[in-house]
């Protein structure tokens, strides 16, 4: 079934472009061609691996800004050898910027806070991409990576509403019958319609992984 809708949803909103698949655990295929030394790159979401960011400093020697308040993205990040263009930031990225409450992990060993429904979970603070382009001065984000367990959902709303130039977008949609959030499947597929009726594009698909970049 999955196969079917990608026929007749996913690939009318894809395009073929040169890309190269980075990191391990965490893996993103991106577009070749837009990434250099001075590339904004903005990524939200820790967990136990940062594979993805390591390949991408390592293959274009880029700074990258990264957001995750939880306590698993915190010691995964005190564990790194090597901190090397990494500008950390122990905060949350979300739709609004303050104190946000987020819910539990739906499995504790994971350790991935979600989007909050019950508010079962703590309060974190939050930032938004708006003020991170504002802190940083820029116009634009070359490339946004989010793995953010439900979170995606108002921060790319966000981006939509302000308008915001991301050149690229690393994406999990998450739905609820994955995690335990409100968001259906369809709700995932209106996320990725809007995106592309926005100029996105679809330049990677892997299950719910997904790499979008804005038509010139």
């Amino acid at each position: 079934m999955f196969r079917r809708i990608k026929q007749l949803f996913i690939f009318p909103m894809s395009k073929k472009t040169s890309t190269v698949l980075l990191g391990s655990g965490d893996q993103w295929e991106v577009q070749t061609d837009s990434l250099n030394a001075d590339s904004f790159i903005v990524s939200a979401g820790v967990g136990h691996s940062i594979t993805f960011e390591q390949d991408i400093i390592a293959r274009y020697n880029t700074n990258i800004i990264l957001f995750d308040p939880s306590p698993t993205g915190l010691k995964t990040i005190d564990n790194l050898s090597d901190r090397k263009n990494i500008e950390f930031h122990p905060v949350g990225l979300a739709g609004k910027s303050g104190d946000v409450q987020f819910g539990l992990p739906d499995r504790a060993e994971e350790g991935s806070f979600r989007k909050g429904t019950g508010g079962d979970g703590p309060s974190f603070s939050c930032t938004t991409l708006l003020d991170v382009m504002h802190t940083h001065g820029r116009s634009h984000i070359d490339l946004l990576k989010l793995d953010v367990e439900g979170f995606e959902y108002e921060i790319i709303q966000s981006v939509l509403d302000d308008n915001l130039d991301i050149r690229q977008i690393c994406l999990e949609i998450h739905h609820n019958r994955v995690i335990s959030i409100e968001q259906t499947i369809w709700d995932a597929a209106s996320l990725i319609f809007r995106l592309f009726l926005r100029g996105y594009r679809i330049i990677y698909n892997k299950n719910m992984d997904f790499t979008f970049v804005k038509a010139a």
